[in-house]
């Protein structure tokens, strides 16, 4: 399978889950401001990231997009074919989960994603986009002197105002807030390749 597959695949798995409708799957989130992107992130009761390697992938960059990963979400699964597995195992954190993409292009889970224990609120400040960084910190009181603040100095401002579970919740908010997927067009709007299939 590769990895435009992989995604049709893990959003057929997101659209069973009981929460898929108050939730939102995101792609290509930026992480770190832009150091690495997350393939596909979950945000329902948890921002969970899954991170893709195909068949054709290498897994050179792994370990630096795991350090990103661990700053910034609940939960990380690594979604792997068959051959990066005995070596993905030793470049990835125990509380990762494992998904495995086996040559007949069946997902199969070999280790159920754990919780972060050691979430960063600057990590989750990253998360968010410009518009989203200033609407929190207008609810923290602070109005003014946004122009004149970098991406950067704006996450963190946010990440010495709010402690890790108040980022969690705002994030959680504005990524369910942002393009929402909807279940009668999911292919369409993530993959506009496939939309005169």
């Amino acid at each position: 399978m590769n990895d435009l597959d992989i995604r049709r695949s893990l959003l057929d798995r997101f659209m069973t889950r009981s929460v898929f409708e108050s939730s939102s799957v995101l792609e290509e989130v930026s992480v770190s401001n832009g150091c690495a992107r997350a393939d596909v992130v979950f945000a329902g009761k948890k921002l969970e990231c899954f991170e893709i390697k195909s068949e054709l992938d290498s897994l050179k960059r792994l370990t630096q997009q795991g350090w990103h990963y661990g700053r910034s979400f609940n939960q990380v699964t690594l979604v792997a074919a068959t051959k990066h597995l005995d070596k993905a195992i030793y470049s990835i954190p125990a509380w990762w989960g494992i998904i495995e993409v086996s040559r007949a292009g069946k997902l199969i889970q070999r280790r159920k994603a754990a919780n972060n224990p050691d979430i960063k609120s600057h990590g989750l400040a990253e998360l968010l986009n410009r518009d989203e960084g200033i609407s929190l910190l207008k609810d923290c009181g602070i109005t003014k002197g946004f122009s004149k603040l970098s991406n950067q100095k704006i996450h963190d401002k946010v990440s010495e105002l709010c402690g890790v579970q108040e980022l969690n919740k705002f994030v959680l908010g504005a990524f369910k807030s942002r393009k929402k997927l909807r279940k009668d067009s999911y292919l369409p709007q993530f993959f506009p390749d496939l939309a005169t299939c």
